[in-house]
């Protein structure tokens, strides 16, 4: 094998011009599929941590049943009151199972400025719950500052937060003052006098100019109700969410409440929708990627393969068997593929540390502010993808061996 080893190392170096050109497709190409997955593996992080932590929604969030289908409609009579509220902090408390457990209630209705209506939508949280959550936030949204001014405070039970797009169509930003109404859920009309403590960029092109955020309290007091629309749970690390999930579900039934136990995946369906077009982007890079350097290693072996036949002949005639020489091809093609992931290795260290330390930002689809742009290293990924590369060397190289070792010696000998 070692003499094989030396004869196949030879071959290359003797057409290295040739052999550079095919370990840099290989390289190329390995190296893309690295810091696209990279990429890709960093967007999906950032949703889930924009989902969780940014708006809020926990790990898993319980709500009356119906809540998301026929709720839709007639969302106030979904409401978990007050007593289901208690029963249900009362029993995650009990079981020791979250980090953060926050009730919310959405709201909307009309701000207006005295001289300017608009509609808004609110989420109206307990502004020390929701800004512990926040907090724990460890990735992209850690670093993300999209607010101006104070933080809504539990003890300032009239100050809001409103997107920067609604504080400009209303000419009122932080300090200024404003009115919210919206019917209760009597059918009435409420208002209530409110004090702008912050603006901030919604994270949506279509919600910058509509959302705000309400203290819990506040958002009560204008529905006229102690009820909320859900409780949101971050679970402890290390417990399995849909595990979790499914079984206080069950629990919380079995102890009488109307519930259902939703996932932050199923709140946000958005999210597989994103993952899935990613993943048939990436489906198609890793074909053509694939194709390229498999073409690329077939043609540098069918090359050789002509410009050797009178050697193939004169190795057969020395007693060199058909296996051998396929072997020796085989040899050649790993080699390639070694080398080309080996370089491709160093393009996806090369790229990641030009991130790292460039700190590039960008501006997604949908978005209104920039974060920060990352290229992920997985190991697991860099093994895998490398093993396949690895093996396509192999078997590209395995065909045109097999045709040359099956030609007759004398053929191959008076090969011109």
């Amino acid at each position: 094998m070692l003499t094989w080893l030396k004869i196949a190392s030879r071959n290359l170096y003797k057409n290295r011009r040739r052999s550079l050109f095919t370990i840099a497709a290989i390289a190329l190409g390995y190296g893309a599929v690295n810091i696209f997955g990279g990429f890709t593996a960093y967007v999906f992080d950032s949703l889930k941590e924009s989902y969780i932590y940014g708006r809020g929604t926990g790990d898993i969030a319980v709500f009356k049943r119906g809540l998301f289908d026929q709720g839709r409609i007639d969302p106030l009579r979904y409401l978990l009151d007050k007593q289901e509220a208690d029963t249900i902090r009362e029993y995650v408390e009990k079981q020791g199972i979250a980090r953060i457990t926050t009730a919310q209630i959405k709201i909307s209705g009309l701000m207006s400025d005295g001289e300017i209506s608009t509609v808004f939508i609110a989420s109206g949280r307990v502004p020390s719950e929701y800004h512990e959550l926040r907090s724990l936030a460890e990735g992209v949204i850690s670093r993300i500052d999209n607010y101006s001014g104070a933080w809504l405070s539990d003890d300032t039970p009239y100050g809001i937060a409103v997107s920067e797009g609604l504080a400009a169509k209303l000419g009122q930003g932080k300090g200024g003052s404003a009115i919210l109404s919206s019917p209760t859920i009597d059918g009435m009309v409420n208002a209530l006098d409110v004090e702008i403590v912050q603006t901030f960029q919604a994270g949506s092109e279509l919600l910058n100019d509509k959302l705000i955020l309400v203290p819990l309290t506040l958002a009560q007091e204008l529905y006229q109700t102690d009820s909320v629309e859900q409780i949101n749970i971050l679970l402890r690390k290390g417990l399995d969410i849909k595990t979790t999930r499914q079984q206080l579900e069950d629990q919380l039934r079995a102890a009488g409440l109307d519930i259902e136990v939703w996932g932050w995946e199923q709140l946000v369906p958005s999210y597989f929708k994103i993952k899935n077009m990613f993943d048939i982007i990436f489906g198609f890079i890793f074909v053509i990627v694939f194709t390229i350097a498999a073409m690329s290693i077939v043609n540098t072996i069918n090359m050789a393969v002509m410009e050797r036949t009178r050697e193939i002949g004169t190795l057969r005639a020395l007693g060199a068997n058909r296996s051998s020489i396929v072997l020796l091809f085989s040899i050649e093609g790993t080699l390639l593929g070694f080398a080309g992931t080996m370089g491709g290795l160093l393009l996806t260290f090369v790229a990641w540390a030009v991130v790292l330390i460039l700190e590039p930002s960008w501006i997604p689809p949908q978005f209104t502010t920039r974060i920060p742009l990352e290229i992920y290293l997985l190991p697991v990924n860099l093994l895998v993808t490398g093993l396949i590369f690895l093996g396509l060397a192999l078997i590209a190289a395995i065909p045109p061996s097999l045709r040359i070792s099956r030609q007759g010696i004398v053929e191959s000998l008076g090969h011109a």
